[in-house]
């Protein structure tokens, strides 16, 4: 929807910021516009645009099974340059201790989308396995219920 891109925006980013999205996925493009957010509308799974600095997958790999997965993640290494970076965000329950929230998060993942949580571990060898190599992750804890993992991969050149 737009949203991280937008709050970017707002923190003062001067970057060139697209999202790339299918058109039912957009929900109010005059917010994009007004924001200076580009829209590009395609499908993942074809094509990616080529050539941004950075890619950022927010709440995408756990909605597809695993095939779909590499063929987003094999599309996206096709698409970065050699400096690129790929920003992938997801909600990881390593330890238990936000367990409660990530299970709910699971069991909807499952049931609604066919997804399912993804571990860190997951994520790093899926992507390693396109051709994109771990750099570094962060973790985001909001309150004792819920954690966001950022992770930072560049493209093998």
């Amino acid at each position: 929807d737009g949203g991280l891109l937008m709050e970017m925006r707002k923190a003062g980013s001067t970057a060139s910021l697209a999202l790339f999205e299918k058109f039912q996925g957009v929900s109010d493009a005059s917010q994009l516009t007004n924001m200076r957010v580009e829209l590009e509308l395609g499908d993942m799974f074809l094509e990616i645009p080529i050539g941004f600095d950075s890619y950022i997958l927010k709440f995408v790999l756990h909605d597809w099974e695993t095939s779909k997965r590499k063929l987003l993640l094999h599309n996206l290494q096709k698409a970065m340059r050699p400096d690129s970076e790929l920003y992938v965000v997801e909600s990881c329950n390593e330890d238990g201790h936000y367990a409660n929230f990530n299970k709910w998060r699971t069991i909807t993942r499952s049931y609604f989308t066919n997804g399912k949580e993804l571990s860190k571990a997951d994520i790093q060898a899926e992507c390693l396995s396109e051709g994109l190599y771990f750099d570094r992750s962060i973790e985001l804890a909001f309150g004792t219920i819920y954690r966001l993992s950022v992770f930072r991969f560049l493209k093998r050149i």
